[in-house]
């Protein structure tokens, strides 16, 4: 590889990934194929990276394993490149032959990995690798640890894959794509089917937030006049549960913005109990955390396990 060819210092970072005496061979297009397996479906801006192939050439070689009983060479990465070529009418494409020695299984957490990292897979994409690990005989926990996340990342998305058809519709629409949102809307379809078709409708005229499912999911676990558990920190940082009392008549509901709502929490810090309120307008991407403005005027983000509720009010 000509130095004098690379564009920038990322074009050269790329060329430093390819190991010492590993050779870039050019493969005609025609004499590879993407695998039927591939953890990504739907690849954009292809048209962009092929006018970009066009004008600087082929920065970084894709990954293929040797031809197979058909001739043809599979990709193991870089299927996204390959589709580029075949948009900028390219004959050829460079490509480095690898032996396939880890498992299929190894494999796919890097790419999960790799393309969660970019935020490059959509969330019923992740669902169908994980299921994989699921299929060879893998716990949650030991999935999570594999790829770095937690386990309640991976049963989340796990979960997608018992969505019901109208909140599947919601998804395609790209409606909402939030994975806690969507199975807020499948156990509130599993729970009362008629309230999840009517929250689904309503979402595909208005829209729906991860607030918004929550809500209709926890009336519909918790009936008017019903004590709601409460979970309290002692001073030994213990949890217990305590139930509060219920007025005889339940205050009446009425929807409003989430900048209207004030959520003051108590939150443990350090050890210590600090007092602040609830982020409305920040949503982490892993439902164990939220973010918390504390009186000190500093926001945190805190788990969800730390965190009790002390007022709720709106304005």
């Amino acid at each position: 590889m000509v130095l004098s060819n690379l564009k920038n210092l990322a074009s050269l970072a790329q060329a430093a990934r390819i190991p010492p005496g590993v050779a870039v061979v050019k493969l005609p297009l025609d004499a590879v194929r993407p695998k039927p397996d591939q953890v990504r479906k739907a690849f954009e801006d292809i048209r962009e990276l092929a006018d970009s192939l066009l004008q600087d050439g082929q920065i970084q070689p894709i990954i293929v394993s040797p031809p197979g009983a058909d001739g043809l060479h599979e990709i193991q990465k870089g299927e996204r490149r390959w589709h580029a070529c075949r948009e900028a009418s390219l004959e050829t494409i460079d490509a480095i032959v690898r032996d396939p020695a880890v498992d299929a299984l190894n494999a796919t957490a890097g790419e999960l990995v790799e393309n969660i990292q970019r935020d490059d897979l959509k969330p019923l994409e992740i669902a169908a690798a994980l299921q994989r690990f699921i299929d060879a005989g893998w716990k949650q926990k030991a999935i999570a640890r594999r790829i770095g996340k937690t386990v309640s990342f991976v049963s989340s998305h796990l979960s997608l894959l018992r969505l019901p058809p109208v909140v599947m519709d919601l998804y395609q629409q790209g409606i909402t794509r939030d994975p806690e949102t969507l199975n807020n809307l499948r156990q509130l379809h599993e729970l009362d089917n008629s309230s999840g078709l009517q929250l689904c409708a309503e979402a595909v005229d208005s829209g729906v937030s991860r607030a918004r499912s929550r809500e209709a999911l926890n009336a519909l676990k918790k009936p008017p006049g019903t004590a709601a558990p409460q979970v309290v920190v002692t001073e030994n940082n213990s949890r217990k549960n305590t139930a509060k009392a219920c007025p005889a008549t339940a205050p009446e509901w009425r929807r409003v913005r989430p900048s209207q709502v004030r959520l003051e929490v108590v939150a443990e810090l350090d050890g210590k109990l600090q007092s602040g309120l609830l982020v409305t307008d920040r949503v982490d991407p892993d439902s164990a955390y939220i973010w918390v403005r504390f009186n000190t005027d500093q926001v945190l983000r805190v788990p969800v396990r730390q965190v009790r509720l002390e007022k709720m009010s709106a304005h």
